[in-house]
């Protein structure tokens, strides 16, 4: 259960846990749907924080790519203004 909550919250730390909690269960023949669901949540909540820093990263990229070629101040582009830092 702990796994599971862990998961929801902290996805690497649940999906270990939960890991843990799965093996043991199974070398103790018994079923842990519980811990089962911990590590799918713990997978998905993990992917999906990789996948927002590397999206906040191309962002950030691609608007300090804009700002080199467009140079310091104020800019109007397709999705708002934007501001450039000087130097």
């Amino acid at each position: 259960m702990l796994g599971l909550l862990l998961a929801c919250v902290a996805g690497p730390v649940g999906l270990v846990v939960s890991l843990v909690a799965f093996i043991r269960s199974r070398r103790a023949g018994e079923k842990n749907t519980v811990a089962l669901v911990g590590m799918i949540v713990g997978l998905a909540t993990t992917a999906a924080f990789v996948a927002g820093v590397l999206y906040f990263q191309a962002v950030f990229a691609g608007q300090t790519g804009v700002c080199a070629e467009l140079g310091p101040g104020v800019h109007d582009g397709a999705f708002g203004t934007f501001t450039c830092p000087a130097g």
